[in-house]
């Protein structure tokens, strides 16, 4: 293969003669990586940032270390990248170096989209996770300083201070030091005066050392900073409601080695919905909100794959044009975002393939998501050495602000070190709430007609598969608080159905859940009064949910968070109060 070419900065990402060889000279060696690696206590955190992405060769070098020396710790390693390459440029450049192969099958599986933002990406085997930023250094550097603690080591492997000035400036170099610690080192390869000067205006001790095989001189360097690492414990954790939300992140704080405690009133009650559809209502517009939808529909399938392998069908989904303000926000996207494993048009043959005739209608085809079965994704969820489930209610909590925080139950009385509210409207009971609404949700479980409907489709309602002999379509929306089914609502979800796909289906029954809504439609998310919200997802809990356990695991332990500093503001709890 060639060597491959930077065109926005004429330079090469790196040498084809030995890169990989480089990557271990200057960056895992160049900041002493596999020995201090090897003094990390389990469950304990190393987070190294890179300026400039590129291939992603010194990513999946460490990964390859990293499994050599370490699995008990946790790996977090983030890259800022301003132009990343597309998934093919990237599998030509990385099969320069086949001693990577099986890092690389693994990256190119999980590369996102190129749209800007954040990227997060779990190696859960390896306990490895790459938070990819696709923007600017300096946008890149300063979320981070708002929302990450600091760093262990950094990469700097930008081109070359000639081509690429700005991401060698002492404004970045500043945002940098603002990131690091006593311990913290950096390396680079370029040993230019500039680069020298800035670091050392930035509390940096550098060195020059050899350089690689034909370069001179290479930079190491270590920080001054008065900042000291803080470490995170493990905790003891309650979560206050067993739905997909709570179960979510007890299966995430618990493969993490966190000791959690579940608290669920009724946990043979079968209630609510029994399928979530994975949904892509998606929005064009670079706002938190629709930062958020992206991030959290990016990052969920792969999340329910992986540890709910019996509940989740990756079957794809269509989205009708009938849904017009959600499609015409898709067309957007697609024009956006030309990646066919993400959105495609749905073409004639899709709809022939399960017994629908051409609908005459536009429609979009999301390969990567599809439907889950409720209570067996929970209960694979909760199966985990570090959960226990308590069949009580959770009647008070007390000393919220303390570092130990006392749950009263209806059968005993709990001390924890961190108590997270997942319950939905029923949090109201424990603290005050405001921005928020109940919201009453109704689908019909209909017979299966002759078409062969192996896959959701959404418009106006939706229409998915289920069980072996019955669909579900839906869904109402009302203020009614009545638990009980409604002939009107049924009505309305196969007037929907007939409306976008001409099928006459067969009500078999009904299911009513109440839906917990905020003002903005983004959940609350993060402490108040000293207890972890995760509340007020809507109707889009099963797709949100995995990104926000995500969310909550990071700001527990001080790793760096998965999403942009103003999101993580938008889903502030507190945001409501005044």
């Amino acid at each position: 293969m060639g060597e491959p070419i930077s065109l926005s900065f004429n330079d090469r990402y790196f040498y084809k003669q030995d890169g990989l060889g480089e990557s271990s000279y200057v960056f895992i060696n160049g900041n002493d990586l596999t020995k201090r690696w090897k003094r990390l206590k389990k469950h304990e955190s190393f987070t190294i940032g890179e300026l400039g992405f590129g291939t992603g060769l010194n990513f999946l070098n460490v990964l390859k270390e990293w499994k050599t020396f370490q699995r008990e710790a946790k790996l977090n390693f983030i890259s800022i990248e301003r132009f990343p390459l597309a998934l093919e440029d990237l599998e030509k450049a990385l099969a320069n170096f086949p001693d990577l192969n099986h890092e690389t099958k693994d990256l190119l599986q999980l590369y996102p989209p190129l749209s800007r933002g954040f990227h997060r990406i779990n190696f859960e085997e390896d306990n490895v996770s790459l938070t990819l930023i696709f923007d600017d250094v300096d946008r890149g550097l300063d979320d981070l300083q708002k929302t990450t603690k600091t760093f262990d080591a950094w990469f700097l492997d930008g081109f070359s201070p000639r081509e690429n000035p700005k991401m060698w400036s002492s404004k970045i170099l500043s945002g940098i030091s603002n990131l690091s610690h006593s311990e913290t080192t950096l390396s680079s390869f370029s040993a230019a005066s500039i680069i020298k000067k800035s670091l050392e205006e930035n509390d940096f001790n550098i060195s020059l050392v050899d350089g690689y095989k034909h370069k001179r001189h290479m930079i190491k360097a270590c920080s001054s900073s008065s900042n000291i690492k803080s470490n995170s414990n493990r905790k003891k954790i309650a979560i206050v409601g067993a739905g997909i939300s709570g179960s979510c992140l007890a299966n995430s704080l618990a493969k993490r080695g966190h000791h959690v405690t579940v608290f669920e009133k009724n946990t043979n009650q079968k209630k609510g919905i029994p399928s979530f559809v994975g949904n892509p209502n998606l929005s064009h517009a670079n706002t938190p909100y629709g930062r958020f939808l992206l991030a959290s529909y990016l990052f969920f399938s792969l999340y329910y794959s992986k540890y709910c392998s019996n509940s989740w069908n990756e079957t794809g989904v269509i989205v009708l044009k009938d849904e017009k303000g959600n499609y015409n926000k898709l067309e957007k996207i697609f024009r956006q975002i030309n990646d066919s494993d993400f959105i495609a048009k749905a073409d004639k043959d899709l709809f022939l393939s399960i017994g629908l005739d051409d609908l005459g209608k536009d429609a979009f085809y999301f390969p990567k998501t599809g439907w889950l079965k409720t209570q067996s994704a929970i209960n694979e969820l909760l199966k985990n050495d570090n959960i226990k489930l308590k069949e009580e209610e959770v009647i008070e909590i007390k000393n919220p602000n303390e570092d130990q925080k006392e749950l009263i139950s209806n059968k005993a009385k709990y001390l924890f070190d961190e108590i997270c509210l997942c319950n939905s409207f029923n949090a109201k009971n424990l603290i005050k709430l405001h921005g928020v609404n109940k919201k009453r949700g109704q689908i019909t479980e209909v017979k299966k007609p002759k078409e062969d409907i192996n896959l959701p489709i959404c418009g106006q309602g939706y229409i998915s598969p289920y069980s072996k002999n019955n669909l579900l379509i839906g869904s109402s929306y009302s203020n009614d608080e009545s638990h009980l089914p409604s002939n009107q609502d049924d009505e309305e979800n196969l007037l929907k159905i007939n409306q976008m796909l001409g099928l006459e289906l067969e009500k078999i029954k009904s299911h009513v859940s109440f839906r917990f809504t905020t003002k903005d439609h983004l959940p609350l998310l993060g402490y108040k009064e000293g207890l972890i919200l995760n509340l007020g997802h809507g109707s889009k809990g099963s797709v949100n949910s995995p990104l926000c356990a995500e969310i909550i695991c990071d700001f527990i332990d001080g790793d760096p968070l998965p999403i942009d500093s103003a999101l993580y503001e938008a889903l502030n709890p507190n945001r409501f109060n005044s």
